[in-house]
């Protein structure tokens, strides 16, 4: 666990529904610094308040276990992002990215749907 004193800097949302909070710290030892860097990308939990924790409040929260699953985009969603990055690249000539995703859906659709027996 690491606890390390911070402000908030800034606060925003995203159109996936999701906040960033950019945290700043004074410097830091190199260990600490190591065991931030090797979080990078993680899933973790913070815990925030505007003084120290005391020694009790530091064991709850080292004691604590998470008892749901992180909730991660639904296959739909991810196929969905990656035609857009796709349109991002080539819209193939489609003035709207609904128009290009459309497409799109319909020639996946059709390629499994050839492989069906009918």
């Amino acid at each position: 666990m690491l606890i390390i004193p911070a402000q908030i800097e800034s606060i925003k949302s995203r159109k996936d529904k999701t906040t960033a909070i950019v945290i700043g710290t004074n410097e830091i030892s190199p260990s600490i610094a190591g065991q931030l860097f090797n979080l990078q990308s993680s899933f973790v939990y913070c815990a925030l308040k505007e003084e120290a924790f005391a020694t009790n409040e530091k064991e709850i929260i080292n004691d604590l276990k998470a008892d749901f699953e992180i909730e991660k985009k639904s296959n739909g969603q991810r196929l969905r992002n990656v035609f857009y990055k796709l349109y991002e690249q080539d819209n193939e000539g489609f003035l709207t990215f609904v128009k290009y995703y459309d497409h799109k859906m319909e020639q996946l659709i059709n390629h499994f749907k050839s492989k069906l027996e009918l």
